[in-house]
């Protein structure tokens, strides 16, 4: 018998959907009987076992199972469906061993392994109801059982298999370096007549001083520079890179991936601290790739992250990016604006 003090748990994460109103895949646990007296009540019960124990019940969005409550729960279904199994086994019952069926196989392989394997030559899964989890169906051959040893032979291989496996690296980006760089060619580009006569020997754009850079800009007055000045004046720009649309400068310049991370998981930490002159509702940063069709400001947003640290004491941020073609392999990351081509403009 499963014992009562298990009712409460599944009233509350199950019995929205499999109360005796709403029978969801067939499935009333509100009337379900805790005595396991007969073979649709057992298989039931194993149904209960099964789903919670591959996680895919309950639904995200009902919470999470405490992992002690969900332990004991099915510690103690297990334990009773052992004795069901023996009990109706004595009077002539058959409880039919379950498999897996695809979607659960593949799930299970990706999580244990870390690859994907191709299904297609499991048994199928199709039932009258539609349900590819109903006990029914799921019978297990012996014919089968080899699929599913050939099956997890391959995956194995093929997650031992050290030259499919990319090589991790990690890469660290300054990005008041990278930013005065941009800058310093900018600069470079816009006062070439100055640089030519103030330093007939030639010039370098990576080797200009702040006070050059500077000096340069005060040459020529052009509203379009002062986002230039306005920067390498900021006391920010000494140890991180403002993004702030004062100065033009909402995003970081866009880092480029490889060419073989189509696919691949990046992650990407930063460390970011709020200015004081930041309005509440831009106190966010936001990534996602940048394609050749994107206008000079649009990002395809991928997701965003409220900043909550200062600029004396930042904090990491750390987000997940998987470019899933090689357009998405430009990743940049901005302060949040409006995604339009007026994101970029000098305000």
């Amino acid at each position: 018998m499963v014992p009562q003090k298990h009712i409460q748990v599944l009233r509350e994460f199950c019995f929205d959907c499999h109360d005796s109103v709403e029978v969801e895949g067939g499935v009333n646990l509100e009337d379900l009987n805790l005595q396991m007296a007969d073979l649709e009540t057992a298989e039931t019960w194993q149904k209960v076992l099964n789903v919670l124990n591959s996680g895919e019940m309950p639904p995200k969005d009902y919470g999470v199972l405490p992992a002690d409550q969900k332990t004991e729960l099915l510690a103690d279904l297990s334990q009773q469906l052992v004795v069901a199994r023996e009990t109706l086994a004595d009077t002539g019952g058959v409880i039919t061993m379950r498999r897996l069926n695809r979607r659960e196989y593949k799930n299970t392989i990706e999580a244990l392994l870390g690859v994907s394997v191709e299904v297609n030559d499991l048994p199928d899964d199709s039932n009258p109801g539609g349900f590819d989890t109903d006990g029914s169906s799921l019978f297990f051959s012996s014919d089968q059982f080899e699929r599913y040893l050939d099956l997890a032979s391959h995956a194995i291989d093929k997650a031992l298999a050290m030259e499919q496996r990319p090589e991790r690296q990690v890469r660290r980006i300054e990005a008041e370096d990278l930013q005065l760089i941009r800058v310093q060619f900018a600069v470079a580009k816009i006062g070439e007549k100055y640089f030519s006569e103030k330093r007939p020997d030639g010039f370098k754009a990576k080797d200009l001083t702040r006070a050059e850079m500077l000096d340069a800009l005060k040459s020529r007055r052009n509203y379009r520079w002062f986002n230039y000045e306005a920067w390498l004046r900021h006391p920010g720009s000494l140890d991180g890179t403002p993004l702030y649309n004062l100065f033009n400068d909402f995003a970081l310049p866009d880092i480029t991936l490889p060419d073989s991370g189509v696919g691949r998981r990046f992650v990407i930490r930063i460390r970011a601290g709020l200015l004081d002159e930041v309005p509440e509702h831009r106190r966010y940063i936001e990534y996602g790739s940048v394609s050749t069709q994107s206008a000079r400001g649009e990002v395809n947003v991928d997701g965003a992250r409220k900043v909550g640290g200062t600029k004396d004491e930042p904090e990491t941020i750390e987000f997940e990016f998987v470019p899933a073609t090689r357009e998405d392999l430009r990743l940049r990351i901005r302060q949040r604006q409006t995604n339009s081509l007026n994101a970029a403009k000098y305000y």
